[in-house]
Protein backbone atom coordinates (compact mmCIF):
# COMPACT_ATOMS: atom_id res chain seq x y z
CA UNK A 1 0.00 0.00 0.00
CA UNK A 2 1.82 3.28 -0.75
CA UNK A 3 1.48 6.31 1.30
CA UNK A 4 -0.15 9.50 1.17
CA UNK A 5 3.03 11.30 -0.31
CA UNK A 6 3.37 8.57 -3.25
CA UNK A 7 -0.32 9.07 -3.85
CA UNK A 8 -0.49 12.84 -4.23
CA UNK A 9 2.45 12.74 -6.12
CA UNK A 10 0.67 10.14 -8.50
CA UNK A 11 -2.13 12.36 -8.84
CA UNK A 12 -0.34 15.93 -9.33
CA UNK A 13 2.22 13.76 -11.98
CA UNK A 14 -0.73 12.52 -13.62
CA UNK A 15 -2.68 16.03 -14.34
CA UNK A 16 0.57 17.38 -15.75
CA UNK A 17 1.12 14.36 -18.13
CA UNK A 18 -2.89 14.73 -18.68
CA UNK A 19 -2.28 17.81 -20.02
CA UNK A 20 -4.44 19.59 -16.81
CA UNK A 21 -1.48 21.55 -16.14
CA UNK A 22 0.09 22.73 -19.09
CA UNK A 23 4.15 23.30 -19.98
CA UNK A 24 4.97 26.20 -18.66
CA UNK A 25 2.05 26.19 -15.56
CA UNK A 26 2.15 27.55 -12.29
CA UNK A 27 1.38 25.00 -10.00
CA UNK A 28 -0.97 25.48 -7.16
CA UNK A 29 0.71 27.03 -3.89
CA UNK A 30 1.99 24.55 -1.09
CA UNK A 31 -0.40 25.77 1.10
CA UNK A 32 -3.25 25.38 -1.27
CA UNK A 33 -2.04 21.93 -2.06
CA UNK A 34 -2.01 20.94 1.87
CA UNK A 35 -5.20 22.12 1.87
CA UNK A 36 -6.51 20.31 -0.78
CA UNK A 37 -5.10 17.11 0.20
CA UNK A 38 -5.44 17.17 3.42
CA UNK A 39 -2.17 16.49 4.89
CA UNK A 40 0.99 18.55 6.28
CA UNK A 41 2.86 21.16 4.25
CA UNK A 42 6.15 19.21 4.19
CA UNK A 43 4.17 16.88 3.00
CA UNK A 44 3.25 18.59 -0.09
CA UNK A 45 7.25 20.19 -0.29
CA UNK A 46 8.28 16.49 -0.23
CA UNK A 47 6.29 15.67 -2.97
CA UNK A 48 7.47 19.27 -4.67
CA UNK A 49 11.25 18.44 -4.37
CA UNK A 50 10.47 14.91 -6.19
CA UNK A 51 8.66 16.14 -8.81
CA UNK A 52 11.79 18.70 -9.71
CA UNK A 53 13.88 15.45 -9.30
CA UNK A 54 11.71 14.22 -12.20
CA UNK A 55 12.21 16.88 -13.83
CA UNK A 56 8.61 17.63 -14.09
CA UNK A 57 8.67 20.79 -12.69
CA UNK A 58 11.14 23.39 -11.36
CA UNK A 59 10.87 26.56 -9.07
CA UNK A 60 11.45 29.66 -9.10
CA UNK A 61 12.73 31.81 -6.10
CA UNK A 62 9.87 33.46 -4.59
CA UNK A 63 7.33 32.92 -7.45
CA UNK A 64 6.66 29.36 -7.36
CA UNK A 65 6.86 25.96 -8.79
CA UNK A 66 6.27 25.58 -12.93
CA UNK A 67 5.66 22.74 -15.18
CA UNK A 68 8.68 21.86 -17.27
CA UNK A 69 8.64 22.40 -21.19
CA UNK A 70 6.92 20.02 -23.44
CA UNK A 71 9.93 18.26 -24.61
CA UNK A 72 10.41 17.01 -21.05
CA UNK A 73 7.47 15.61 -20.52
CA UNK A 74 7.47 13.05 -23.97
CA UNK A 75 9.18 10.49 -22.00
CA UNK A 76 6.88 10.37 -19.40
CA UNK A 77 3.79 10.69 -21.38
CA UNK A 78 5.17 7.76 -23.93
CA UNK A 79 5.47 5.06 -21.07
CA UNK A 80 2.01 6.27 -19.69
CA UNK A 81 0.23 5.75 -23.07
CA UNK A 82 2.44 2.10 -24.07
Amino acid sequence: MKNKRDLIQEIIRSEIVDGLIGPGDKLPSIRKQSERFDCSINTIIGVYQDLEDQHLIYSRPKSGYFVVATKALLPYIAKKTN
